[in-house]
């Protein structure tokens, strides 16, 4: 067994506890892999997390009124996503202001993740180094704010005061739930072979 698989058990297990107080699992990179996402999404949860800077997405394809009508199936997907010049035909920017009080403009969309195989709403954020954070939402409706970072800190990943954060220095209550918060420790080696 994994420590993905032993992960998405122990989410299936608590699935009805974590259900009646909220459905918005959120996680950190690690997660953000198609079993895990799909099981939980498959659970009944959205799906926040974090994405690698190199990520493969897609813009999705929009279709031209004014194209000739061709054989086949219709395009589904357009160019790939390059994040060092967004098409700001598609993104949107807004305003974010974490809790510390610095505000960012980040940047939004709905594309398409060929790694998580659906559509996700993007949020990217950039920070000093020049490499953008990427923060996602299986939910593309869900409000950007609500998927972007607290912190610009690389180092941490911190959630909106008005969500889960993934701080281990006090007990889970039910607007802090997280992964982290309920599955506090990973199990050892031996543990993970029985």
């Amino acid at each position: 067994m994994s420590m993905l698989d032993w992960y998405v058990a122990l989410v299936r297990s608590k699935a009805t506890e974590l259900l009646s107080l909220t459905d918005i699992l959120f996680a950190d990179a690690f997660f953000s892999k198609y079993e895990f996402v799909n099981d939980a999404i498959g659970m009944g949860f959205r799906f926040v997390g974090r994405l690698r800077a190199n990520s493969y997405l897609r813009y999705l394809a929009i279709p031209d009124p004014s194209a000739p009508r061709r054989r086949g199936r219709k395009k589904k997907y357009g160019e790939k996503v390059d994040f060092s010049s967004l098409d700001m035909s598609v993104f949107t920017s807004f305003i974010y202001e974490d809790s510390k009080g610095i505000k960012t403009r980040c940047h939004t969309a709905v594309v398409h993740s060929r790694a998580l195989k659906r559509d996700i709403r993007i949020v990217v954020c950039p920070v000093e180094n020049g490499e953008h954070l990427l923060y996602f939402s299986t939910d593309i409706d869900m409000r950007p704010e609500k998927t972007a970072p607290a912190s610009r800190s690389s180092s941490a990943y911190a959630m909106p005061s008005s969500l889960p954060d993934f701080s281990h220095s006090r007990p889970a209550t039910g607007s802090d739930l997280t992964l982290h918060s309920i599955f506090p420790s990973r199990p050892s080696m031996s543990a993970r072979r029985s």
